[in-house]
């Protein structure tokens, strides 16, 4: 499959404003006052006014700033994961993680976008461990009742 300028979102859901972080909506909009302050069409685009070529973008601008910072590059979809996942450890609830992926399902975000991070399972059973350290020594601990 070729990749293609990006023209129109397909789902309605998908033409829905983005969440985006303070610093990020603070260069988007000096970028958008650069560009003459437009109030519709696409944000990005080539000399031609044409929406930008995402795989233009990626191996003209993303790929080698990822290269200069020693970042290795896992596509478009691994990025959103990254984003999911990095959410939902921060400890956002599924359903906000899939409203700023904008899925209609939250049960697509965890099923397919949030992955568990191998510290955050030994931290699990840590916690585990402790618990049951820590009601065991209580259990030894406890005075019993003479007979």
């Amino acid at each position: 499959m070729a990749v293609q300028d990006v023209k129109y979102p397909c789902p309605l859901k998908s033409a829905a404003p983005v969440p985006v972080i303070r610093q990020l909506a603070e260069r988007l909009e000096m970028h958008r006052l650069r560009c003459g302050n437009p109030q519709s069409g696409p944000m990005f685009t080539n000399t031609a006014g044409r929406p930008l070529n995402m795989h233009n973008l990626l191996e003209r601008v993303i790929l080698p700033a990822l290269r200069a910072a020693g970042v290795p590059w896992h596509g478009w979809h691994a990025a959103r994961r990254g984003l999911a996942t990095n959410l939902d450890r921060l400890g956002v609830q599924d359903t906000l993680v899939q409203r700023i992926l904008r899925h209609a399902s939250a049960a697509t975000t965890r099923e397919h976008y949030i992955k568990t991070v191998e510290q955050d399972v030994r931290d699990a059973m840590g916690k585990l461990e402790n618990t049951l350290l820590d009601t065991i020594w209580t259990l030894n601990s406890t005075p019993t009742k003479p007979n």
